[in-house]
């Protein structure tokens, strides 16, 4: 339960028009930990290992509640539940350099805050595409709680700064041919799961996160074309890829494994082993296998730290 007074706080810093009453009545606002499926009805990706939003490491009670508002008004426009995390976790960032700053209140936030905040992400040495998408994030918040009337805020600091970000060829870390050709001559030493889901990933492209929610359903033929049915990580829309029949044998070689391994029927074409029983891959699974083997990249393709990254697709 959150310590919020919740009337000093809204009668302070918001301006409280008819749709911004219907969301103060929502009983979340006094929560901290929020569910996403239980609690806002979004469907989180099996993949991700936390389905929860913690509003209990922000510091500011007058910025908390605000965020609380803002993501309420997210969720009933139908953002993405990936999206809601992210915005969770960058206004988090942006609350501690509040509380650095001493800031107590909206009309406190300037472009010098901007400033400090810029500085701050710089120090943790993050890529530029990564501080776009904070600055995205404060831009976001910040022009929709001006439309909705709660406080204004100006963005223009973001102004030349916030842009798409496109890298170029040159600096796209594109897994080189040879290192492909290295990582399939050393299959036959992977667990077989392991060598199908390396199969799938080269063989169609997909994110990681899109292999590991594929439904264990998910093979389709439409006439003499074999497809598989994916569920986009980026964007949470339900596709199909078509593919070569030699990798439908692949995926229905997974089924018989994953037949073999349930007596009762499992909705995903991977998983991974637990104490007392299974559960869906993860991108934080512990691989213990793939943790135990050292590739030698040779000759030398890329440093073989990197290489080995390259072959741990569920680290």
């Amino acid at each position: 339960m959150s310590s919020i007074n919740l009337d000093a706080v809204v009668s302070a810093h918001l301006i409280q028009n008819q749709s911004t009453q219907k969301l103060l009545n929502n009983p979340l606002l006094l929560l901290d930990c929020w569910s996403l499926d239980s609690d806002l009805c979004l469907k989180a990706p099996f993949h991700r290992k936390f389905s929860l939003l913690n509003f209990a490491e922000y510091s500011q009670d007058w910025l908390k509640i605000v965020v609380k508002l803002y993501i309420l008004l997210r969720v009933n426009n139908g953002t993405s539940a990936a999206t809601i995390q992210r915005d969770v976790y960058n206004l988090q960032k942006f609350d501690l350099v509040l509380k650095e700053q001493y800031v107590y209140s909206f009309e406190q936030i300037n472009n010098g805050i901007f400033e400090s905040f810029d500085y701050y992400l710089r120090s943790k040495n993050l890529k530029e595409v990564t501080i776009h998408r904070y600055y995205a994030t404060l831009v976001a918040f910040f022009d929709t709680c001006r439309l909705e009337g709660w406080f204004d805020v100006s963005t223009y600091w973001f102004k030349g700064r916030r842009r798409r970000f496109y890298p170029s060829n040159d600096e796209i870390n594109y897994i080189p041919e040879e290192v492909w050709n290295q990582l399939e001559s050393n299959l036959h030493h992977l667990p077989e799961p392991i060598q199908r889901m390396i199969l799938v990933i080269r063989t169609t492209g997909m994110r990681v996160g899109e292999l590991l929610n594929m439904p264990y359903d998910c093979l389709r033929k439409r006439g003499s074309q074999w497809r598989i049915r994916i569920t986009t990580e980026k964007y949470g829309i339900e596709d199909e890829l078509p593919i070569p029949e030699d990798l439908a044998v692949v995926i229905k070689e997974q089924q018989l494994y994953i037949i073999q391994v349930f007596s009762e029927h499992y909705n995903h074409l991977f998983c991974t082993s637990k104490a007392g029983g299974w559960k869906t891959l993860t991108k934080k699974s512990d691989g213990t296998v793939l943790d135990e083997m050292v590739f030698e990249a040779y000759p030398e393709i890329m440093p073989n730290h990197l290489f080995n990254m390259t072959v741990k697709p569920t680290g």
